[in-house]
C-alpha cells in the first residue's frame, strides 16, 4: 500500500481513502511511517458504506500482490470506476 502514500504525498490535492487491511501484522510487515494529510484510512468497510465510496471513487487502486484476479477489480468494474493495479 505504500504506493498510495506516495500518490498522495504527490497530490496533495486530491482526497484519498485507504480501505481494507494488511494481509498480515506483525514482525516483517508494512506499516506507515507517516500519514499525509489528505488520506485517510478506513479498515475494512462493506454494505452501503463500501457502495458510497466506489460509487463516488475516480479511481481504484489495487495494491495486491496475493490474488491472481482481485476481488476489487469486480467491485470496482461494477460501478465503473477505473483501476490501477501495481506489483512490485
Amino acid at each position: 500500500p505504500w504506493i498510495v502514500f506516495e500518490l498522495a504525498a504527490r497530490m496533495p490535492d486530491v482526497e484519498f481513502v485507504v480501505v481494507g487491511k494488511a494481509h498480515f501484522a506483525g514482525e516483517g510487515a508494512w506499516a506507515p511511517s507517516a500519514v499525509p494529510p489528505n488520506l485517510r484510512m478506513t479498515g475494512h468497510v462493506e454494505g452501503a458504506e463500501k457502495a458510497r465510496l466506489l460509487g463516488s471513487a475516480w479511481l481504484a487502486v489495487n495494491t495486491s500482490v496475493h490474488e491472481a484476479v482481485a476481488f476489487s477489480f469486480f467491485e470496482a468494474l461494477a460501478y465503473r470506476t477505473p483501476m490501477v493495479a501495481a506489483v512490485e
